[in-house]
């Protein structure tokens, strides 16, 4: 089906929360194996690495948490409202 042109069309949009939640978790993870080098080397960039994934994973936290999952057609047209995007081809006006 995909060899065939025009056969899958359409854009994944997450929402703001469901990203900085994602990069939290992400994040950690990082944490973990820049620690786990850390007690392996020793050394303190390493763990500077590590304590500074662990602060942002926090900050993403935070955020994701202040942004929560809005319902409805609203909440759609909030979380887009500050992004830049072309208009879709739906909203142009025809050529005269």
């Amino acid at each position: 089906m995909a060899l065939v042109p025009h056969a899958i069309r359409g854009r994944i949009e997450y929402s703001r929360f469901v990203a900085l939640g994602a990069s939290s978790i992400e994040l950690v993870s990082f944490a973990a194996m820049f620690l786990v080098v850390f007690v392996l080397t020793h050394s303190s960039f390493v763990l500077g690495g590590s304590m500074t994934c662990l602060y942002t994973a926090w900050t993403h936290w935070i955020l994701a948490r202040k942004y929560p999952l809005r319902s409805g057609a609203a909440g759609q047209e909030a979380d887009t409202a500050d992004e830049t995007s072309p208009p879709s081809p739906t909203t142009l006006e025809p050529r005269t």
